[in-house]
């Protein structure tokens, strides 16, 4: 009795040294507590949105008789007669080919930015204005309005041939070509739009590619339905390119 008594008074000595340790230091406690919430808040509020679109197609699994696909393997067996398995299509689907295709109804090269409540986000297809790019692909520009005909740009870069870092500012007018020795670009607003934000920030690529991740799967274990997801930042650009290339595999299929 008394080892079963001394295990439980050391037991409640225990816990209450527990509770005079967090009462002692009780300020630091709650103030890491209040840092770590606000620091998980703040990073989940900049951390981009991500959506995924969804589409559906029916495959046919007895025989494919379509327009040839390209010398790739995988692809060739796409217009051979006879049963084509499940992985085959999917890998159909995912093939550089097809997303070469998609990627011609899609645009990934031009990417407009602008900051709302610190966040900047991504406006796609709802840009006020569009860039016809022929020198300078890459390159970040920051956009400021200035008044009803014209706008302020900055810029920086690393020239090529010397390796020095380069920066301009500069004022242009809309419709009418910007021009230096890094870049040049003609920025038009769009009919009926106006610039209301204090900035903004567009990237044009030289050639566009896809930023987002996609995945084939089977609707179900003996179905004949694949499902392409489709995960990016902006949802129309989601659901274009998921729709496109669902296209592009349906296009090159003869059921």
């Amino acid at each position: 009795m008394s080892s079963k008594q001394y295990e439980t008074d050391e037991d409640e000595i225990n816990i209450k040294e527990i509770f005079r340790t967090l009462y002692r230091y009780k300020i630091s406690i709650i103030f890491i507590v209040i840092v770590v919430t606000l620091y998980a808040a703040i990073f989940a509020y900049f951390k981009p949105n991500i959506y995924t679109a969804h589409a559906s197609i029916e495959v046919g699994m007895e025989s494919r008789n379509g327009g040839s696909l390209g010398n790739q393997d995988i692809l060739s067996m796409a217009t051979s007669s006879g049963y084509v398995a499940p992985d085959t299509e999917m890998e159909i689907i995912k093939s550089r080919f097809l997303s070469t295709q998609a990627l011609e109804s899609v645009d990934f090269s031009h990417h407009y930015y602008t900051t709302i409540k610190l966040r900047e986000i991504e406006l796609y297809k709802s840009s006020p204005f569009d860039v016809n790019m022929s020198k300078g692909y890459e390159l970040s520009f920051v956009l400021y309005p200035y008044n009803e005909k014209s706008y302020r740009v900055e810029v920086e870069g690393v020239d090529e041939d010397t390796k020095k870092e380069w920066q301009e500012t500069k004022i242009y007018k809309y419709g009418e070509e910007a021009k230096s020795k890094h870049y040049a670009f003609k920025l038009n607003l769009k009919e009926g739009k106006t610039l209301d934000n204090p900035s903004y920030r567009f990237v044009v690529l030289s050639e566009g590619f896809v930023t987002g991740s996609m995945s084939v799967s089977m609707a179900g274990k003996f179905s004949s339905i694949l499902v392409i997801s489709y995960s990016d930042n902006v949802p129309l650009r989601a659901q274009e390119y998921t729709n496109a290339l669902a296209e592009a595999y349906i296009s090159q299929s003869i059921y």
